[in-house]
């Protein structure tokens, strides 16, 4: 934004150069982002931030921001200014003429509205001076009338609009405002010859019989002032500024009346912007007051003390700062400050400092007035104490770093489905239909993954750690579940995944007999298995139903874990044995059985017949003839002894001992 120097220094109570405010301005408040020499007058562009926009989008603003600084130092020789908001009100100069008739559809829309009519003006250039203020900041003059809304704009930060009041009266005679909302398509011709079709969403001025302006932002052909305008209406309101800013974005139409009401302009400035533009038309282009109106939809609120204490202050600079600094640099700053008891303040801030509200924001103020840079650096000052550790963290990346060695890769799903359950939690407020329930289960997640990735590889292997939501009566249950899906073009192994599952029990120091898998129905009568650890149901692997809109073309089978009831189990403390000292002996077994008996079965009578000479078993095939009833099954038996080597003799004879129970058992035919 540029400032004019020139400008500024109207109201400067300090002989301050623009160098000194470029570096005192750019240290203690706003960024200077160039300085440069214009005939004799020096251009500041400055970056104001946007939470100081209901006071510094102007000269006067940023005058007294400078005023603070140069006073708060010390060190800058005192000179006569202009004084700043002895301005007055309005309704001084209206006294008691033909009232204006002002309706406000929506108090949120508009909280303040004044306008006042003068007659008898003369449309015309206008003077050298004003002219050269305002092309200093890169805006061409127009006309007298116009160029004084602009001017008052610039300097005190308060946009206000100008219209011909003969466009604006009704056949009676009387002269009717409304601010409402558009209709939708209503078209409205702006300044310069534009239409933009409108909605409900913008807010407008109009009479009982046209569309005269689009609220904050511009004004309507209709209702402009030409040479020939004899009567003017000027408004000042306050507008809602959400309103403002999304009609901005919409249209285009990023004004400089539109960009300040986006931001957001204090109470008080209305008035005093009106009173302005009023005087300054009378003394450029004559005419007497005629009319006047307002609307004070919220009333004048009063802004609210803050108490602020000195321990405070002291507590978040890290140094001991004197209460003179304190209640000096507010001082500066226009803050009415009032001492309550020793060290503690009631504050009063000034109306034009919407952005000081708690005393977070006072202490702020003191800070960057004194100087950030003159806080010392003290590292802060912390107890030490030992880090609580939460075993699930570990066991969780362990859980990650087994499953990508099974290659899996992990992915991220939304927590917000379309799905909608029995006990599905339902948004008060989605942002679509499509994300209007917390999700129950991870796969849904892990499906729309594969449909999206299905054409780029011809196995799919995706796992996800992440919370899942349940209704339960009045409130919600949630819980970190651990799910994966296995996809591929042509099969898919329900095997492999049960493999791995069970790896990763045994990983985490399960033994076969501390889980089970079982065959049941859910309520679509739909198979799955269902896994048991220490008689806690806490996992299921499926075939899952694969949603028509998804188009998954090939096989998957998924798996879903309760994290948490996998974890809790989980020892703490694990046990750990020597290697082995003597070699172990590797026999297989390959049985023809009967259809019902599984493989668990079978391992548990090899070990019970083995006992302590047998290691491991492992099934690592299996083959059902089509013709032919039953199945085979083959496995891996270690025989290995803790005391000594094992013969041929003796392994023979316990492998043979072995074959006998079975086939006696379970009516096997060894093959």
């Amino acid at each position: 934004m540029l400032f004019s120097y020139n400008w500024l220094n109207d109201y400067l109570q300090y002989k301050v150069s623009p160098q000194e405010i470029s570096e005192r301005l750019t240290m203690h408040a706003f960024e200077v982002e160039s300085l440069t020499k214009q005939g004799n007058d020096w251009i500041l562009e400055i970056d104001v931030l946007p939470n100081r926009a209901a006071d510094a989008f102007c000269h006067q603003g940023v005058a007294r921001e400078i005023n603070a600084l140069a006073g708060f130092a010390g060190t800058f020789q005192k000179k006569e200014g202009k004084a700043i908001w002895e301005l007055g009100d309005p309704r001084a100069l209206a006294g008691n003429e033909a009232p204006i008739t002002i309706n406000v559809q929506s108090k949120s829309d508009c909280s303040f509205y004044q306008a006042m009519v003068i007659d008898g003006v003369r449309v015309g250039p206008s003077p050298v001076w004003l002219k050269e203020r305002l092309a200093a900041v890169g805006i061409d003059s127009i006309t007298n009338i116009v160029d004084i809304s602009n001017y008052v704009m610039l300097d005190m930060g308060q946009p206000t609009h100008v219209f011909d009041a003969g466009a604006l009266k009704l056949p009676d005679g009387r002269t009717e405002l409304m601010v409402r909302r558009a209709a939708n398509r209503e078209v409205l011709e702006l300044l310069g010859g534009t239409k933009v079709l409108l909605n409900q969403d913008d807010i407008i001025i109009a009479n009982a019989s046209k569309a005269l302006a689009l609220a904050g932002i511009k004004g309507g052909q209709a209702s402009s002032v030409t040479k020939s305008t004899q009567s003017v209406l000027i408004e000042a309101a306050l507008f809602n500024r959400q309103a403002i800013y999304q009609t901005v974005r919409r249209l285009g139409l990023p004004t400089q009346s539109a960009k300040r009401f986006s931001a957001g302009i204090a109470e008080g400035f209305a008035p005093r912007g009106l009173f302005a533009v009023a005087r300054l038309i009378q003394e450029m282009a004559g005419g007497t007051i005629a009319g006047h109106g307002v609307f004070e939809g919220n009333g004048t609120k009063e802004r609210p003390f803050i108490m602020l204490s000195h321990i405070k202050v002291e507590g978040i600079a890290g140094e001991k700062l004197s209460q003179g600094i304190l209640t000096n640099s507010l001082f500066h700053l226009g803050f009415e400050v009032q001492k309550e008891q020793e060290g503690v303040f009631k504050v009063y801030p000034p109306f034009w400092r919407t952005d000081c509200q708690i005393p977070e924001d006072l202490v702020e103020e003191v800070l960057r007035l004194r100087g950030f840079d003159g806080i010392a650096s003290v590292a802060p000052r912390v107890s030490l104490t030992e880090p609580v550790i939460d075993d699930s963290l570990a066991l969780r990346s362990f859980a990650r770093r087994y499953f990508t060695a099974q290659g899996f890769d992990e992915v991220y799903s939304y927590s917000l489905t379309s799905m909608r359950a029995m006990h599905a939690v339902e948004l008060l407020n989605p942002a679509s239909d499509a994300r209007a329930y917390l999700r129950e289960s991870l796969i849904p997640g892990l499906l729309e993954n594969v449909a999206a990735n299905q054409g780029l590889f011809h196995v799919i292997k995706m796992l996800e750690f992440g919370k899942v939501f349940r209704k339960q009566g009045t409130s919600v249950e949630e819980k970190e579940h651990i799910a994966g899906v296995l996809f591929g073009k042509n099969d898919a192994d329900f095997r492999e995944l049960r493999g791995s599952i069970e790896g990763l029990l045994e990983a985490f120091g399960f033994d076969a007999d501390d889980y089970f898998f079982e065959h049941q129905q859910n309520e679509l009568k739909r198979s799955f298995l269902s896994l048991s650890l220490n008689g806690q149901s806490c996992g299921f692997i499926e075939v899952p139903l694969l949603p028509p809109q998804l188009k998954i073309k090939g096989k998957v089978v998924a798996f879903e874990i309760d994290a948490e009831a996998l974890f809790s189990q989980v020892a703490k403390e694990r046990e750990f044995a020597p290697p082995p000292k003597f070699p172990a002996v590797v026999r297989d077994i390959s049985l023809l059985l009967p259809s019902q008996v599984n493989g668990d079965s079978v391992i548990g009578v090899i070990c019970e017949v083995g006992k302590d000479l047998i290691e491991d078993v492992d099934l690592f095939d299996v083959y059902e003839e089509p013709d032919r009833e039953g199945r085979s099954l083959a496995f891996h038996i270690i025989y290995r002894s803790k005391e000594k080597t094992l013969t041929d003799r003796e392994v023979s004879a316990l492998h043979h001992k072995i074959e006998n129970q079975l086939t006696e058992q379970f009516h096997a035919q060894i093959r």
